[in-house]
């Protein structure tokens, strides 16, 4: 196998990674809209609502930046 090949290979899991990542951020943010919505129908949200959401982006934020940092990509936006 070439080194081409091994760096192709790795270029298209790290795609796959970062896919499925946008997927689950998406699923939760999908989430947290409709739990906002049903909240705002009561026209009533919470400042703690506020602050689990902000937390758990941060977080997968987070997560992503350090699982980048292992594979030794960098400058990477996220």
């Amino acid at each position: 196998m070439q080194k081409s090949d091994v760096f192709k290979k790795q270029r298209i899991n790290y795609q796959i990674q970062i896919q499925n990542k946008k997927k689950k951020i998406q699923t939760q943010l999908q989430k947290f809209i409709l739990f906002f919505q049903s909240k705002s129908s009561n026209q009533f949200l919470l400042q703690k609502d506020y602050e689990v959401f902000g937390e758990l982006l941060k977080q997968s934020f987070k997560n992503n930046k350090k699982r980048c940092l292992k594979l030794g990509l960098k400058n990477l936006p996220l």
